[in-house]
């Protein structure tokens, strides 16, 4: 789509507060690690107390728990592949599609195995689906919580030793990172970097995007997991109470540390001091992240059981993996056949996303019901035959 006049957009971007906005607007899409980790955890302890109830205790086996979770992402992960691999081009047109097509769906047909085992973003130079990094991560965060989980079930009396494990090392992954790279970690700040933010970034490939810099928002969300299996009964006595006080305490506490982090981030990242002192604040405003975010899930879990509206959010959540795998294909689609020249604009960014979205999501909808449940059934009934 042809834009004209920039110099909106551009101005965006020189605003004071523009990096307190980068570092806070991808909360809207990491937090979805730590509720992906949290319903994994809250899952896997329930069904391993109902199989001690039933008097047959047992505990999950990583290979079972792993298939599943590819049963879940496997289908629509090859549909959409498969659709931007060899149909791409039958729908797209106007004066940006010639690059287009030779970018993405050349690199599609080189690269498309990295996406197929879920290892994309790894490939952020010739990237097939740039955004499909998000559903390699959370795949790959998957693994390592459902392993640390069933290492927690072998040896109970060793999981607090696990979490911190997991926690230190949630904090070395962009903390190493940030110290050994000469980039800031905050993001690009100006329209001509970000044409290539998902093409060869040294900030999507080397910070953004490895699982492990992401690791501390699936950390928190296993924590918040475990405590939300230990007080879901306390609901009704005086204990639980306590409980919920002192979860505002600490979500009140990681709030003020959070600012504070963000605050001294964005100073390092402006000064020419050494680095270790910018990876040490940039680690900790992601730790403080990923702990309120966290006691903000476990709250509401823990006083919301059911309210109006939560049969729509929880067949949104279904349409989750869905909705993201194909807004962006269908956001090319839509706006690479435009071809009169729009003025650029945040106006016009904000209706594009509108767009995108609700056309996204009712296609979800669409391919939900009739491509992924059936093939996710028909996966499970060949499988798990046996059971």
């Amino acid at each position: 789509m042809p834009l004209e006049d920039t110099s909106d957009l551009e101005r965006v971007l020189t605003q004071p507060n523009v990096k307190l906005s980068q570092l806070t607007f991808p909360f809207l899409m990491l937090v979805y690690f730590t509720m992906s980790s949290m319903l994994l955890t809250v899952k896997l302890v329930a069904d391993r107390r109902s199989s001690e109830q039933r008097g047959a205790p047992s505990r999950p086996t990583l290979a079972a728990i792993i298939v599943n979770r590819l049963i879940r992402l496997v289908p629509l992960n090859l549909l959409t592949l498969a659709f931007c691999t060899l149909a791409y081009e039958h729908f797209v047109a106007g004066p940006l599609a010639p690059r287009q097509l030779i970018v993405e769906q050349t690199a599609c047909r080189s690269h498309w195995w990295l996406n197929v085992l879920f290892l994309s973003n790894y490939n952020t130079h010739e990237p097939c689906l740039p955004h499909s990094w998000y559903v390699s991560a959370d795949f790959q965060l998957f693994i390592v919580i459902a392993t640390l989980l069933v290492a927690s079930f072998r040896w109970p009396h060793r999981t607090p030793l696990i979490i911190t494990g997991a926690i230190v090392c949630s904090f070395l992954g962009p903390f190493l990172t940030v110290l050994w790279n000469d980039f800031d970690p905050i993001g690009p700040l100006s329209l001509h970097e970000m044409r290539f933010f998902l093409l060869d970034s040294a900030f999507m490939a080397r910070l953004y995007t490895p699982f492990y810099n992401n690791l501390c928002w699936s950390v928190g969300g296993m924590v918040a997991g475990l405590l939300y299996d230990r007080y879901r009964e306390l609901s009704g006595r005086s204990s639980h109470s306590t409980v919920c006080r002192t979860l505002n305490q600490f979500m009140a506490f990681t709030f003020f540390l959070l600012l504070v982090f963000i605050r001294l981030t964005i100073e390092a990242s402006e000064s020419s001091e050494g680095r270790l002192w910018l990876a040490a604040c940039y680690a900790l405003y992601k730790l403080t992240a990923a702990a309120f975010f966290s006691a903000l899930f476990l709250r509401v879990l823990l006083t919301e059981n059911d309210f109006q509206g939560s049969a729509v959010v929880k067949f949104g959540a279904k349409l989750y993996y869905c909705v993201y795998l194909i807004h962006f294909p269908i956001f090319r689609i839509m706006f690479s056949n435009e071809t009169s020249v729009l003025h650029g604009s945040t106006e016009l960014l904000v209706w594009m996303g509108l767009k995108v979205f609700f056309v996204s999501y009712l296609l979800a909808i669409i391919l939900h019901l009739a491509v992924e449940k059936p093939a996710m059934n028909l996966l499970r009934s060949i499988i798990f035959r046996a059971k």
